[in-house]
């Protein structure tokens, strides 16, 4: 009896809902793809062109117009400093400069050898030839520091070198050649030969200091101190040489006599008293 009764029901009404179902479905189904078909088809066919209305430009806007800065009033900081102009050649005149004279190199080789052998006594390495001064420059500091010529820089001495001391001496004697400029040097080389290394350097500061105005006196001077020196060179001072150097170049006629029997009478007194003995002649003969 109840499987009768199921059967009734399932023939009667889920078969009916069943099959209801499906026909929807399948309706549903077939208009979806219709629909589809028509939307694709639609989107494949080209749009027809249409006119479109072309808007025209904005108006450009007016900026303001600019600021003139001066150049004084840029404050420019950390930029990179640039070379200064090269200062310009003085102008060459077209009259022609007087050459100099030629020099007369005859004796040179012998007096270069004897300033060589001054330069052994009193070695540059271990006693400063040089002088002292300072540098000025006539463009500015930053011309010498960009361009390392030496145009953009002088030189001003406050104290000559030796050898430009000799050469002030050699003018102050007359001695233009280089033969007399030997017979000089050979009287300094005499005197500072005699004394110890230490005190050649300040004896030949006397000499060069009290020059006479003609060779042969200054030539009879040294020989004539020379012989001085060479009794009193144990003495620790040699503040004679520039008493007795500074009498000679004073008393022409009798500078060198006067020198030379301060050197026969020298020894006769203690090594501690020969300076003072040479002061008090040179005062007794000033008197």
């Amino acid at each position: 009896m109840k499987t009768n009764y199921f059967s009734k029901v399932e023939n009667k009404y889920v078969f009916n809902v069943s099959l209801i179902f499906w026909h929807l479905f399948i309706a549903l189904s077939t208009l979806v793809v219709a629909v589809s078909l028509v939307i694709f088809l639609w989107s494949i066919i080209p749009a027809s062109q249409r006119e479109v209305e072309k808007k025209s430009y904005p108006a450009k806007r007016q900026y303001p117009a600019p600021i003139k800065v001066d150049l004084a009033e840029l404050q420019i900081e950390g930029t990179k400093e640039e070379a200064p102009p090269v200062a310009p050649e003085q102008i060459q005149t077209t009259t022609t400069a007087a050459q100099p004279p030629v020099e007369d190199t005859k004796g040179k080789g012998d007096y270069d050898s004897a300033l060589n052998t001054l330069k052994t006594l009193i070695p540059p390495a271990k006693y400063s030839w040089q002088g002292s001064g300072y540098w000025t420059y006539p463009y500015g500091e930053r011309y010498w520091t960009v361009y390392k010529q030496e145009k953009y820089r002088q030189w001003n001495a406050t104290e000559l070198g030796i050898e430009d001391k000799l050469k002030a001496a050699y003018r102050r004697a007359n001695a233009d050649t280089y033969p007399d400029k030997k017979l000089i040097l050979d009287g300094y080389i005499g005197i500072v030969n005699l004394l110890p290394e230490e005190k050649r350097l300040g004896a030949l500061q006397y000499l060069i200091s009290n020059v006479a105005n003609n060779i042969s006196q200054n030539v009879n001077i040294c020989q004539s101190l020379g012989k001085v020196v060479s009794k009193m060179s144990k003495d620790e001072s040699i503040s004679y040489l520039n008493q007795l150097s500074l009498f000679g170049k004073k008393n022409q006629n009798d500078g060198t006599p006067f020198i030379d029997y301060a050197a026969t009478i020298i020894d006769k007194f203690a090594i501690s008293k020969q300076a003072e003995i040479i002061d008090r002649l040179i005062i007794g003969y000033n008197n």
